[in-house]
């Protein structure tokens, strides 16, 4: 992932981690944990006791240790020693599968924050947790099944653990957390197999609720383009359920497609692209950034005292909107209207 989000809200599960070196006098080169030499071994309580009674560590106990660091801080110190050991051990395929098949148990059992850890960690033995290939999907350390792919379930369980959050008790930092990363989670699994058609179906989702309703619809129609329409029932119900989903947004990505025409400075196309829905119904008409934006491109076409209306009509929606009232500060001089400008200058002042 480009940035770690939720690693601080993991470490929780390293509470009852020690550290110490493993004793390794006489060990061989060729041994598995050779790889550990030098390094500080991750023990519970509970490992320690057993080593001071039988004295040694099984390696599925030292290997479900070293996945919870892998899982939680992927930029631990001793991370390279530890994938070195569970490559030289498992291998890469058999390692990654465990940790997947524990993810996927944990994530039924409903426990998403420790399913997040082992698919983070089969992600970080894959080379694929900092920055995954685009041509990832090429590469034979991935799963066939993109339905498998760590990085798949990794964004699934993300979201899955926003959705059953609180913001109250939770927070709303946490909940934010979740949702972006899954969001990137999503965005790297849709990049990485292009033709998985769930990727772009979720991803869509998560578009819609930031409210970017261009991207949703471009993600949701390569989700159709790229789903078998002879399918099983249940494919063929989330398609017809995307097509729906298509029709509810077009006047959004409509308006979204507008106020970009806009910002790139084709004014009189946003403009009236925007105007019908200004008149409208009531849902639209009373999104006060449609106003200011129609402000912008009115006033960039010259067109001052509909510029003035537009900023008025946003401040009737938003009375502390900064960048509305500068503007009728500035238009009011432009058309000689000095009372005006004065009291939208002084207005300026009082708000921070």
């Amino acid at each position: 992932m480009n940035k770690d989000r939720i690693s601080k809200y993991l470490k929780k599960y390293l509470d009852g981690f020690l550290f110490a070196p493993l004793q390794l006098t006489e060990l061989s080169e060729l041994s598995p944990l050779a790889a550990l030499k030098g390094a500080d071994i991750p023990f519970r309580e509970a490992d320690i006791i057993e080593f001071q009674r039988s004295g040694s560590l099984s390696h599925a106990k030292l290997t479900e240790n070293i996945m919870y660091i892998l899982g939680v801080d992927p930029a631990f110190t001793w991370n390279t020693r530890y994938k070195n050991y569970l490559l030289s051990f498992w291998g890469l395929e058999r390692i990654c599968s465990g940790a997947v098949k524990t993810g996927q148990e944990l994530a039924n059992s409903g426990d998403f924050e420790r399913a997040c850890i082992f698919f983070r960690a089969a992600l970080v033995l894959q080379g694929r947790f900092s920055e995954p290939s685009v041509n990832s999907a090429d590469e034979p350390h991935v799963m066939e099944n993109p339905a498998e792919d760590p990085l798949y379930l990794y964004a699934h369980a993300l979201r899955q653990n926003y959705l059953n959050a609180d913001a109250e008790t939770d927070g709303e930092e946490y909940v934010g957390s979740f949702k972006a990363e899954a969001l990137d989670a999503f965005e790297q699994m849709s990049l990485c197999r292009p033709d998985f058609p769930d990727a772009h179906y979720y991803l869509g989702y998560a578009y819609v609720n930031l409210g970017l309703y261009v991207k949703a619809k471009l993600e949701w129609e390569e989700f159709i383009k790229r789903s078998d329409k002879g399918g099983d029932q249940e494919l063929n119900d989330m398609i017809l359920e995307i097509k729906a989903r298509l029709s509810e947004i077009k006047s959004p990505v409509e308006i979204e497609q507008a106020v970009n025409d806009i910002s790139r400075g084709e004014f009189a196309r946003g403009l009236n692209a925007l105007e019908p829905y200004a008149k409208g119904e009531m849902s639209y008409s009373r999104w006060w950034p449609m106003y200011f934006y129609m402000g912008i491109a009115h006033e960039s076409l010259g067109h001052y005292e509909n510029a003035a209306e537009c900023f008025r009509k946003v401040l009737t929606l938003n009375a502390s909107h900064r960048e509305s009232i500068e503007e009728l500060s500035k238009l009011y001089r432009i058309l000689g209207d000095a009372e005006n400008a004065e009291k939208y200058t002084k207005k300026l002042e009082l708000i921070p």
